[in-house]
């Protein structure tokens, strides 16, 4: 009986003991003193601080707590619970001390915020049906910017506990995705009952049409690897440039831009191509509404850029689609692999564009208004120092190197102000650009005639202030018929574009390690040109006049109900006229000044005929469609360039007539004929097996005689395999394709004439007897040894590539 009351008795002593170490420890704990101070200090690094001096890890989740925010922080010798108090107030959040861990987590609603949940949130009960208000399993229903969702069971229902405001995000496959915004009546209805929430029927994106080359077809049925995007996702971004729209919307393509300023230039390059034949380009093949679209005009290097032949200035190259308002155009498809873009043969090789512009619907007239003003600034600079900085870091220079500063090898230092400071790049970047666009169509038709006129007004400022920029003006028509019975059908358009320029010719954003202090004027009132003057950019400008004119029609006629004839006849004439000043005024006087014009005209005038036949017939429980055309094409480019100088008033710097000399810097022209024969085969069996043939013999003017044709073509086909019927019941996959490709495709982007033999003279390297010697100018290199381009141009033929 003794033994349990020793038990008892020391059992209460253990308690009383743990106790009082506990507490000990808890009062150790918040007892512990901290010293810290700093300005903005992250978070994370607030709490390895503490980590250090309290030999406590921290935890905590970071979608509660964000790490990387800043807090200002003066301590000493503070309490540890004073220092975690601050640092949490006003973020919900509580903490809680166990062992070595200081854990960190949302702190418990009050009894008040408890009460007034109640009354604005409930346990909302819906169901997802579809039209006929037959449910839909599976349907997913998230709220959101949260990480709460639902999905339907078998009677299309869900529960979820919401607030007012709430937003509810449904998708369902097959159908378009809704969004639902939680007001207080749908919340009371959805509370005290089960709430109906509809969803309608959208085109299944295996079934949206996708273009092809001289043809449509859809994702379910393409055998080839082609991309899309359409005017709604155009629409969304605020682009000059169509190309622009594509980046970061499609896989396997790079675009760059030489920079921001307008008409600046874009270059797409489609999976990595790149052509093993020296010189030869990676443009891809442009096709605008069945009319090609890039303007390779045969120069080294290759360049579609439409000053390839004139000068560049501050904007660098000049795009040719800077001409294309992106508010016209329907729909970009690009044709990616070989099977896709085989079919145009010796232009295939670097991917193709197909670009559909918008045409006039059948209903009531329509018209449609968009004003948009904008500005833009430059968000982000690089770090430079100021002007104590600066000076500092010089004088520690001159220091280490033993160096007295003078007035011959330090005027930052000894002459300058030492107090003055000039933010070089807000200088020349710092302004703000005034964008304006304004667009206006008128469509309409019925069930014979459709019609859509379109015109856009843009006008772009930039970021160097003043007068800079560019003005944008384009217009278009289309027009289409059809006769009563559906035979026969003509549609054309007509669209004109004309941008004017006005840029340094010096891109400024490249003129920022000017000293601080750098001044624009020296102590006597002259110029300051000591590195340079930044006065000295303003007057010397760029003009540049675009103008681009496309046509086209497309005229078809159904001989019979399943045999159709078309052709597509297209014209296109691209012209860029540059002026590009450098006057006297604007030059350092230490050195020769010469007032200077440089004036460049380039032209590209392009025509192309491709009529065409298509037949469609039914072959067992299959469909065949069969393509055969032609191509006749010419493309005629030409571009000047001439230098004025010596002028003896400025006011005359825009005319040669006022140079005391005229000399032409380049002059090119080249003529590009292109024909061929294309078809295609396409056999698709009930849906499940398909199998595409195309075919192409090309003939381009740029290869030698004997070898001026070659032959291309690609054969694809895909399983369907969820069509087969021991996989129609699986619920897991609605939709399974295998697909598989192989083609031949070509690259005709090579510079002109070099199937002739061409001569040079030696110079003084190479020599006979004393004597300047002529030798071959175009020499290839093939397996390290230059062959001479003479013996091997008639044989000069196509690059191939099999993919």
């Amino acid at each position: 009986m003794r033994l349990p009351k020793k038990i008892m008795l020391i059992m209460k002593l253990t308690l009383v003991f743990m106790a009082t170490i506990i507490l000990n420890v808890s009062a150790s704990s918040y007892a512990q003193k901290l010293t810290l101070y700093g300005k903005s200090v992250k978070i994370d690094q607030l709490f390895k601080e503490v980590e250090k001096q309290t030999h406590y890890r921290i935890l905590y989740a970071t979608n509660i707590l964000d790490d990387a925010a800043t807090v200002n922080v003066n301590f000493r010798n503070a309490p540890l619970d004073q220092v975690l108090n601050y640092v949490l107030k006003n973020k919900s959040l509580t903490y809680t001390i166990e062992r070595n861990t200081i854990l960190i987590k949302k702190a418990e609603p009050s009894f008040f915020d408890q009460i007034t949940a109640v009354f604005s949130s409930g346990r909302f009960n819906g169901r997802i049906v579809d039209e006929n208000k037959n449910p839909l399993v599976g349907a997913t229903i998230t709220v959101k910017g949260t990480k709460r969702y639902a999905i339907t069971g078998s009677t299309g229902s869900f529960v979820l506990d919401l607030e007012e405001n709430d937003v509810l995000v449904i998708s369902y496959i097959g159908y378009e995705t809704k969004e639902l915004r939680i007001s207080q009546s749908i919340l009371q209805s959805g509370v005290a009952s089960l709430l109906d929430i509809s969803l309608n029927v959208s085109a299944a994106a295996l079934d949206q049409v996708q273009v092809i080359g001289y043809g449509t077809t859809t994702k379910r049925n393409n055998t080839g690897s082609v991309s899309s995007i359409t005017a709604e996702d155009i629409g969304k971004q605020t682009i000059e440039n169509p190309l622009l729209a594509l980046q970061g919307r499609i896989s396997g393509i790079q675009i760059t831009q030489d920079n921001g300023l307008p008409g600046a230039g874009v270059r797409m390059n489609i999976r990595g191509a790149f052509s093993g034949l020296s010189g030869a380009g990676f443009i891809p093949l442009y096709v605008i509404d069945g009319v090609p679209f890039t303007l390779f005009n045969g120069a080294q290097p290759a360049s579609d850029n439409l000053n390839a032949n004139g000068f560049s200035s501050a904007n660098g190259a000049v795009s040719p689609f800077s001409m294309i308002a992106p508010e016209d155009i329907e729909r970009i498809d690009i044709l990616k692999d070989a099977d896709a873009t085989a079919i145009y043969g010796s232009r295939g090789s670097n991917g193709v564009v197909l670009i559909t512009t918008k045409k006039g619907n059948k209903g009531k007239t329509a018209y449609n208004f968009n004003l948009n003003s904008g500005v833009s600034n430059v968000s982000n600079y690089i770090p430079m120092m100021d002007t104590q900085e600066y000076l500092t870091m010089r004088k520690a220079a001159f220091a280490k190197a033993g160096v007295t500063p003078t007035a011959a090898n330090a005027l930052d230092l000894v002459s300058w102000d030492q107090n003055a400071y000039t933010d070089w790049q807000k200088y020349f970047i710092g302004h703000t650009a005034q964008t304006t666009n304004l667009t206006g169509s008128v469509s309409g038709g019925n069930a014979q005639n459709s019609f859509l006129f379109s015109s856009t007004y843009r006008k772009q400022g930039t970021v160097y202030g003043g007068d800079f920029g560019a003005t944008t003006f384009s217009g278009r028509l289309n027009a289409g018929h059809k006769s009563v019975d559906g035979k026969f059908s003509i549609d054309g358009s007509v669209n004109y574009a004309y941008m004017k320029n006005l840029l340094p010719n010096t891109d400024l954003s490249g003129i920022y390690a000017l000293a601080p202090n750098y001044p624009l004027y020296n102590a006597n009132g002259t110029v300051n040109w000591t590195s340079t003057s930044p006065l000295s950019y303003d007057p010397k400008r760029t003009t540049a006049q675009t103008s681009n004119l496309f046509t086209n029609v497309n005229i078809s006629y159904k001989i019979l109900h399943n045999l159709l004839v078309r052709a597509n006849l297209g014209y296109t004439s691209t012209r860029l006229k540059q002026q590009q000043i450098d006057p006297a005024s604007s030059q350092n006087p230490a050195n020769s000044q010469v007032s200077t014009l440089r004036f460049a005209d380039n032209n590209n005038d392009n025509y192309i005929i491709e009529p065409q036949a298509v037949y469609n017939t039914k072959i067992g429980e299959g469909n065949l469609e069969a393509l055969l055309g032609t191509t006749f094409q010419k493309t005629n480019a030409t571009g000047i360039s001439l230098t004025g100088t010596g002028y003896n008033n400025e006011a005359l710097l825009y005319t040669l007539t006022g140079a005391s000399a005229v000399t032409t810097s380049s002059n090119a022209s080249s003529i590009y004929k292109y024909n061929a024969v294309f078809g295609r085969l396409n056999y698709n069996w009930k849906g499940t097996y398909i199998i595409d043939g195309t075919f192409r013999r090309d003939g381009s003017s740029r290869f030698g005689a004997n070898n001026r044709f070659g032959n291309f073509g690609a054969v694809g086909a895909s399983w369907i395999f969820t069509q087969e019927e021991f996989l129609k019941n699986i619920t897991f996959l609605s939709f399974g394709k295998l697909r598989a490709s192989y083609g031949i495709t070509g690259n005709d982007q090579i510079p002109n004439f070099q199937y002739l033999g061409l001569y040079s003279t030696s110079g003084s390297a190479y020599n006979y007897n004393g004597a300047t010697t002529i030798i071959p100018s175009n020499n290839q290199q093939i397996s390290g040894d230059f062959i001479n381009i003479q013996a091997l141009t008639p044989l000069q033929g196509w690059q191939l590539f099999r993919i």
